[in-house]
Order: C-alpha cells, then structure tokens, then sequence
C-alpha cells in the first residue's frame, strides 16, 4: 500500500478543508501550520519514530518502501497553498523571508539529501516556497490578463487532469512499445518528438474527455454522496497494489480524472453551504435584533 500523489491530493484536501471550515484560523496561521508540518517531518525523521499501522502508509515513508507522497511532509504544501492565498498582496515579502532562510542554509547546500523531492530535504522544501511565493508576488503585480482559452491559461487550470491523462497516455505508449516507462528511447529528435506525441494526445484527450464528463457525469457529482464514495476509494484503492498493480494504476488514473474533472462541483458545494450558513445566522441576528427592538 502507498500514499501516492492522488491518495495525498485527497487526504490534503480534506484536511485542510476541515481546518478552515471548523477551526477557521488568522491568515497567518497557515504559514504557521505549513512550516509546523515540516518541522514535525524533521523531528520524526531525526529521531527515527515509527507509526503504527494502518497509518503509517499515509503519514510517513519507510525505509525500502516506494511511498512518494505521505502527509508527513506533503501536508505542508496545502497549508502553504491556503496561506500564500491569504497573503497574497504580501507574497513578496514572504518569498524573500522564505528565501533568506534557504541562503542561511548555505553550510548544508551539498550535503547528502538537502535539495531531494523524495523524501523532501529542507533545500526543496526552502526554495519550493520561495519560488511558488515569488511566482504569485510576480502574477499579482502584472496587469496583464490572460484571455481563459489560451492554452496555457487551459493547462494551468486542468493541471491536475493534465498529470493522469499524460500518465495513461504514458501507458498506452509503453504498451504499445513506444516507450519503456515513462523515458522515450534514444535521445534528440526521436526523444522529443515522442514527448510532442504525447503531449497532443494528452491536450486533446484532456479535451474528449472534459466533453464526455459534461454529457454522462457531471451531474452525479452534484451529489454529496458520491463524493464520499469517490474520496474513500482513493484512499482505500492502494490496499489493491501489492496484488494487481497494473489495476491498481490504471484503476488510479480514472480515479484521478473524475476527481479532476469534477472537483469544481465539490467546491461550489462547500462555497453554497458557507453561503448559506452565512444568510441562516444574518437571519438569526435580524430576528434578534427585532425581538429586541418589539420589546
């Protein structure tokens, strides 16, 4: 069993999602929670903690187990997405403190571990901020708009659809003997034109696919429900792994694209609810404040 990146996608969302909702924290908390994340991630990696199962798949990676994406650290990247947000007027000024802290890391920058993704080192984790904080101070301070069917503007908003759409692509090409995993054979022009191949096939698949989900199955997401079916079996789907793998990742893949596809709805859902909590207690306070007014 694994905490691959769709598993961390939904278990991220949710948590965070619940902080917000429930709890509802300053701005600045956030921060707090995202750098208080991968501190913890430190402390349990610097003292060799262990976590029983059947959490430990989801929380942490063990030694000699292929486990890319566990909440411990990847958690932090959600907080770090709610608080760059929330502050978003002041993205520069946090890009540069988080920057600051990466050059006051200068002693370690060739040490064993310090810029890796997997498991995360605090050279990655350091600039990760620093580059996706300068992005959006960069992005808030431009007055350009971007017209929403230019390509780039269409990729960037279906990233996410774009990632398992290239990876069932990657499949069928390695399938029919195009590629060996994910690295075209050979190099130069037979190596990108290969990955120009792909690429295509997953724009437009992207495409096809975006048009199938708005005739057959966009309203079933309008469901509570099947929401609830659709996050519990992405997490509950890598028990399957050690025994029908190819299963288990196409069967990811589709998962991975209805979550995409339609994730949307789930937000208008949250959005419509806190709107509609918002109204109840507006009318709850204007009856008060009438009673009080009667008497």
């Amino acid at each position: 069993m694994v905490c691959d990146i769709l598993q961390v996608i939904a278990l991220g969302s949710i948590v965070t999602f619940l902080v917000a909702k429930y709890l509802k924290p300053q701005p600045w908390v956030y921060g707090l929670l995202a750098n208080g994340v991968y501190l913890l991630f430190l402390g349990v990696k610097a003292l060799s903690l262990t976590v029983p199962f059947p959490l430990s798949p989801w929380l942490l990676s063990s030694v000699g187990q292929y486990n890319p994406f566990p909440l411990l650290p990847w958690l932090s990247v959600f907080f770090l997405g709610a608080f760059a947000y929330n502050v978003r007027q002041q993205a520069f000024w946090w890009a540069m403190a988080y920057g600051g802290l990466l050059l006051s890391q200068i002693p370690w920058f060739f040490s064993s571990g310090f810029w890796a993704k997997i498991p995360m080192g605090g050279g990655y984790f350091f600039l990760g901020c620093a580059l996706s904080l300068g992005v959006l101070s960069l992005l808030c301070r431009t007055r350009r708009v971007w017209n929403a069917s230019h390509p780039l503007v269409y990729l960037g908003q279906r990233s996410l659809l774009f990632l398992f759409v290239l990876a069932l692509v990657g499949k069928g090409l390695k399938v029919l003997g195009v590629v060996s995993g994910f690295a075209p054979p050979g190099n130069g022009l037979s190596g990108v034109s290969i990955w120009l191949v792909a690429f295509a096939l997953s724009f437009w698949g992207m495409k096809g696919i975006e048009r199938i989900n708005s005739w057959y199955f966009e309203r079933v997401f309008e469901r509570v429900w099947v929401w609830g079916v659709l996050l519990l079996a992405i997490v509950l789907f890598p028990f399957a792994a050690p025994r029908v793998p190819l299963f288990v990742q196409l069967g990811e893949c589709l998962l991975g694209i209805a979550f995409a596809c339609n994730y949307r709805q789930l937000t208008r859902w949250i959005k419509g609810r806190a709107m509609g909590e918002g109204r109840e207690l507006a009318r709850e306070r204007e009856s008060v404040l009438r009673s009080g007014k009667v008497r």
